[in-house]
C-alpha cells in the first residue's frame, strides 16, 4: 500500500495550485506529508523541489544520502537521475533544430550509419515512436536515443559530453556532472575536460547520495548504481536545486523558443488518431482539459527520479531518491502518470505482505441459549483451524476458519458427538511495519461471518444443528523467527448476532452462542 499512496500523493499535487510565493504554512504541511509517504516507500533519501515561474517555491531534503554515516539529504545533494538525462538532450536536440544545424526530420544515417535503426528519424528517438507518420506506434526504449551521441557532435562540433557540461556550466548547475565517468576518462577520449574541472567533477562525485536496495520490509541495503558511464538516455548526476535551474531556464525560453518547447511538448497522433503518449523528451498528457509533461529515471535497486510539469499553472516538481522506490512498481513507460498513481493506490494490496496461520488454541467462558445437556458450554474446548491474512503497513483483511469438536461434550456423557466451526472476515489493524521491524508486531482484529453448532444426543431426542451469523472482535501480536516464519498469539470473542426471537425447539430463548478462543499460531510469511 505504501508505494501506492506516494504515488497518489504525486498525482493530488498537480490538482494545487502553487503560485509564485505560495503560503509557506500550505508548502509545510505538503512537505510532512511527502515525508511520510517517502519513509512508506522505504526511500532511504529523498530531495524534493516545488518550481514556481519565479523559481524555487520550496525545496526539502528528506532521509538520508549516507545511512551508514548518517549523512542528511539536502537539496544540493546529487544524485544519478537516470532517465532524466533524456529531457537534456531533447533541449539540446531542439535548439540544434532551431539552428538548422540538425532536423528533427534527419535520419539516424546521416550521423550513424553502424545503428541498427538507421532509417528512424531524430523526431521518432526523441518522442520512442517508430513506423510511417500515419501509423506511428509507441514504444518506450530509453536505449535508441544512443545515435544522439554522434548526432550531438555534427551539430556542435563538440561531443555529446562536452555539449551537456557546457549547458551545464551555462545554467550554472554547480552540483551536476556529465556522467559517473567525467574524471575517470582515458587522455585523449572524445569528451576529456581541463584538471580544473575534472577536480570540481570529482568533488560533486564525492557527495553523490549512497544507492540502496530496500526490500519488502523496508530493510536498506548499500548497492551500485546502474549507470557506469554517460548516454544520451542516462548517467547524468544532478541536484533537486540544480534541475529546478533547468526547469526555469526551460520554461523562459533560454534554452529554446517557447514555440519549440510547445510543439515539443505536444505529443505525436498514433494510427488511431488518438494522441501518443511521448512529445519530444518528455511524456505528454492532458488531463481534464491540462498539458501535463513529466519524466522518470529509475536505477534498479539503486535510484529514482521524477519531474512534473503542469506549465499552464507555472508549477514544477520534483524528486529524486537514493532508492528505487519512488518509482518502482509504477508501469509508467506506460505514459500515464496520472492513472498509474490512481490505480497502483487501488491495487496496492495486490503487493502487500501475505500470511497464512495455522494455529490450535482453547475456548472458553462460553454461554448459550442451546439446549446443552452436556453442560459444557463453559468448558475448554480444543480449536483447530487457519487464517490468511493480506496486510499493508497498517490496514489488512483475514479469513478466519476454525473447528471446535466435543464443544457441547462434558461430564453427563449425554451427547455422543458435537461441533463448533467458525468462518468469519475481518479487517485487521497493525502497528506499522517500520517500527515494529524486529520486534513483535501487535494487532488488532473484527469482522463477521458464520457460526454453526451441531449436537447428536444419546437418545437421538434433542438432535441440534443451528447456523448463525456471528461476528467477532479480537487482537494479539506476531513476531517472525526468519524472513519467513514466526509465530502469532491472539484472543478473540466470539457471539452470533441475530436469529428468531421465539425459541426454536433446541433452544431456551433466541438461539445464542458466544465464547472466547485463545490460540497460538505458525505465521508463514509469502
Amino acid at each position: 500500500m505504501r508505494r501506492g499512496v506516494f504515488g497518489l500523493l504525486v498525482a493530488a499535487l498537480l490538482l494545487v495550485r502553487v503560485p509564485a510565493g505560495a503560503d509557506e504554512l500550505a508548502l509545510e504541511l505538503f512537505g510532512r506529508y511527502l515525508q511520510a509517504l517517502a519513509r512508506q516507500a522505504g526511500i532511504p533519501g529523498l530531495a524534493a523541489a516545488v518550481v514556481g515561474d519565479g523559481g524555487i517555491a520550496w525545496e526539502r531534503g528528506f532521509g538520508l544520502q549516507d545511512v551508514d554515516r548518517s549523512i542528511a539529504v539536502r537539496p544540493d545533494t546529487p544524485f544519478h537521475v537516470d532517465g532524466l538525462t533524456q529531457t537534456f538532450t531533447a533541449a539540446m536536440s531542439l535548439r540544434c533544430a532551431e539552428e538548422g544545424r540538425l532536423s528533427l526530420d534527419d535520419r539516424v544515417a546521416r550521423f550513424d550509419s553502424a545503428s541498427p535503426e538507421p532509417d528512424a528519424t531524430v523526431r521518432q528517438l526523441l518522442s520512442h515512436t517508430s513506423g510511417a507518420p500515419e501509423f506511428l506506434v509507441f514504444a518506450y526504449r530509453p536505449e535508441r536515443l544512443a545515435p544522439l551521441w554522434r548526432g550531438m557532435r555534427m551539430c556542435t562540433g563538440d561531443s555529446y559530453r562536452e555539449t551537456l557540461a557546457n549547458l551545464l556550466n551555462r545554467l550554472s548547475m554547480l552540483d551536476s556532472v556529465p556522467g559517473p565517468d567525467a574524471i575517470s576518462l582515458a587522455p585523449g577520449s572524445e569528451g576529456t575536460f581541463e584538471p580544473a574541472e575534472i577536480e570540481h567533477y570529482r568533488s560533486v562525485l564525492e557527495r553523490v547520495a549512497v544507492p540502496y536496495a530496500v526490500d519488502k520490509r523496508g530493510r536498506a541495503t548499500r548497492s551500485n548504481y546502474v549507470a557506469a558511464g554517460l548516454s544520451p538516455s542516462a548517467g547524468l548526476i544532478a541536484s533537486a536545486r540544480d534541475l529546478a535551474q533547468f526547469d526555469v531556464a526551460l520554461r523562459r525560453g533560454i534554452l529554446v523558443r517557447p514555440d519549440t518547447l510547445e510543439g515539443a511538448w505536444r505529443a505525436p497522433l498514433g494510427f488511431n488518431g488518438q494522441p501518443l503518449p511521448h512529445g519530444l523528451g518528455w511524456f505528454s498528457q492532458i488531463y481534464n482539459g491540462e498539458l501535463i509533461v513529466w519524466q522518470f529515471g529509475v536505477g534498479e535497486n539503486a535510484s529514482s527520479s521524477l519531474i512534473i510539469s503542469v506549465p499552464g499553472r507555472g508549477l514544477t516538481f520534483i524528486a529524486l531518491a537514493n532508492s528505487d522506490g519512488l518509482v518502482r512498481s509504477f508501469p509508467l513507460e506506460a505514459g500515464d502518470v496520472l492513472v498509474t498513481a490512481l490505480l497502483t493506490a487501488t491495487t496496492a494490496q495486490l503487493s502487500a505482505e501475505r500470511q497464512l496461520k495455522p494455529f490450535a488454541g482453547l475456548t472458553f467462558g462460553g454461554d448459550t441459549t442451546l439446549v446443552d445437556v452436556g453442560e459444557a458450554r463453559d468448558n475448554r474446548h480444543l480449536t483447530l483451524g487457519v487464517g490468511t491474512v493480506v496486510l499493508g503497513e497498517m490496514l489488512g483483511v483475514e479469513a478466519d476458519f476454525a473447528y471446535m469438536p466435543g464443544f457441547f461434550e462434558g461430564g453427563t456423557s449425554l451427547v455422543v458427538r458435537s461441533s463448533v466451526i467458525t468462518l468469519t472476515g475481518n479487517v485487521v489493524v497493525a502497528a506499522p511495519q517500520r517500527v515494529t521491524e524486529y520486534t513483535l508486531r501487535p494487532y488488532f482484529v473484527g469482522g463477521f461471518g458464520l457460526m454453526r453448532a451441531r449436537t447428536k444426543d444419546v437418545l437421538g431426542a434433542l438432535p441440534l444443528t443451528e447456523t448463525m451469523p456471528a461476528f467477532d472482535v479480537g487482537g494479539g501480536v506476531t513476531g517472525f523467527l526468519t524472513e519467513t516464519f514466526g509465530v502469532s498469539w491472539d484472543v478473540r470473542y466470539f457471539r452470533s448476532i441475530g436469529g428468531p426471537d421465539t425459541p426454536t425447539g433446541t433452544s431456551i430463548g433466541r438461539p445464542q452462542l458466544s465464547f472466547w478462543r485463545a490460540n497460538m499460531a505458525l505465521t508463514l510469511r509469502y
